[in-house]
């Protein structure tokens, strides 16, 4: 009954609601409870999958300027590398 009583506390509906849902029977309030609860994880869960998507962002832009440095020293080397005059002996 508790759980019954916050369910009606956060909803905050007006009377003609309490009524209707009255008149539906048991099943009827109960199914406003299911469906009152489901949105709470609904929303729950929305907020972690944006958490989630921020994360992975950030791993993808911390792998990309991993990627870009590592091209960028590899161009270093190449240039060494074609500089060295026993590279070039050899091609």
């Amino acid at each position: 009954m508790h759980t019954f009583l916050m369910f009606w506390q956060n909803v905050g509906y007006t009377d003609k609601l309490v009524d209707a849902l009255i008149a539906t029977g048991p099943g009827g309030i109960m199914a406003a409870i299911i469906f009152y609860f489901y949105r709470q994880d609904r929303i729950a869960s929305e907020v972690r999958f944006q958490e989630l998507a921020k994360d992975f962002r950030s791993i993808v832009e911390n792998n990309t300027a991993a990627l870009e440095k590592t091209v960028t020293i590899l161009g270093h080397v190449e240039h060494v590398v074609e500089s060295c005059p026993i590279a070039r002996e050899q091609k």
